[in-house]
């Protein structure tokens, strides 16, 4: 039985449907990081719980997901007319990729880290400052680039050979957990890239079948969203990518516990963005109808751009404020937590997209401030 979705083939026309999910992801990356700063965490288990439901067991994986979606448009783009990907092809996709994802990084936390250190700034030591400005933040946007480049990589060894591709992209996802690289080194690779990277290879496999009948069959759904909730309900505090790691070189815990927190954990997103997909695609059925329609699709088209912006209005500004310990906040923390603060979240939210939205349209700014496809400024690339 065909089924059919709202996910349209690839192409210059956007996807308002993956605009919304985009938006529903990026307002919990806001609201859960607003949580952090101004309570240092949840104070309420219930509340705890459901946002951990509602996206925090899966929202990063479902981003890996939607971008490794969209990055087989970019790498069928530079396929030649047989179908095979060379190496001169690979190289362009990357440094597309590198100057989309990268350049805001380098830029933002660059510029942050020269302006903290220019007391005592020198030559000397001006590369060590940018060097250790740019590795932590906005870690999302570097472990992402380096999932779609071994992506590129893995098509252009594979070529048209689908079984191949899937044998090759299955090794280097069991392989990525046998690769231990210190945290100061390289922002936290432990953590992130085996995190993401199964979810992105997903991603670009439904995007390359244009196929996404995983998502919307109704069997699988009701099993998944079963498993997901019994999952939820067991799910045991070390499961998160953030307390267990994911190098089974770790001494911080076994190599048993460390297979089972990384099965559970990959499991676990697994049948959250299968769970939700279909109930989000089913709520913005009603709310495109609705008036807040057009504030939800400028926020899902500049995620990008309100990750990297709220990383230093939220996770910095916000946080170096001291909320933590103020009296209004102590003595009110229910309102704070469930009124306040989802309230806030939502202004940030719209207030930041607006701007990144003003910012990308005056020349070269927004593309230095918020990334760009190089080969839209060297054609030489597109060839």
């Amino acid at each position: 039985m065909e089924v059919k979705s709202d996910i349209k083939p690839l192409g210059k026309i956007r996807n308002t449907g993956a605009d919304a999910l985009k938006a529903y992801l990026i307002f919990f990356v806001i609201f859960s990081h607003l949580i952090v700063a101004v309570l240092q965490g949840f104070h309420y288990p219930l509340e705890a719980q459901i946002v951990r439901v509602l996206s925090n067991y899966y929202f990063m994986p479902l981003f890996a997901a939607v971008a490794g979606y969209f990055f087989a448009s970019t790498v069928r783009k530079f396929a030649s007319p047989v179908g095979f990907f060379s190496l001169r092809s690979l190289i362009v996709i990357i440094l597309n990729k590198g100057s989309e994802l990268l350049l805001p990084v380098v830029v933002w936390n660059g510029a942050y880290s020269l302006i903290i250190h220019f007391d005592t700034l020198s030559l000397r030591n001006l590369p060590w400052v940018l060097y250790w400005g740019i590795r932590y933040q906005m870690w999302f946007l570097v472990a992402l680039f380096v999932s779609l480049s071994m992506i590129a990589v893995i098509q252009t060894i594979s070529r048209k050979n689908a079984t191949v591709f899937i044998i090759l992209a299955v090794l280097v996802a069991v392989g990525v957990h046998f690769v231990y690289v210190p945290d100061s080194y390289f922002f936290s690779w432990n953590y992130h890239v085996p995190y993401l990277f199964p979810f992105a290879v997903i991603g670009y496999l439904m995007g390359q079948t244009k196929s996404t009948w995983l998502l919307f069959n109704r069997k699988i759904h009701v099993s998944a969203s079963i498993a997901y909730l019994v999952l939820c309900f067991y799910a045991p505090a070390d499961v998160s990518h953030w307390k267990t790691g994911t190098c089974l070189f770790s001494d911080t815990y076994s190599w048993q516990k460390l297979v089972y927190c990384c099965l559970y954990r990959d499991v676990l997103a697994f049948a959250g963005i299968v769970t939700m997909v279909p109930i989000l695609r089913y709520v913005w059925r009603w709310l495109e109808r609705c008036v807040f329609a057009p504030y939800i699709l400028l926020i899902g088209r500049n995620t990008l751009s309100i990750y990297v912006v709220q990383s230093f209005v939220v996770e910095r500004w916000i946080k170096s404020m001291g909320l933590p310990g103020n009296a209004f906040v102590n003595e009110n923390l229910w309102l704070v937590s469930w009124v306040l603060i989802p309230a806030a979240a939502v202004l940030i939210t719209v207030a930041i997209a607006g701007t990144c939205e003003v910012l990308k349209k005056i020349p070269y700014l927004g593309t230095l401030l918020f990334g760009c496809k190089l080969s839209d400024y060297l054609p030489i690339l597109s060839k």
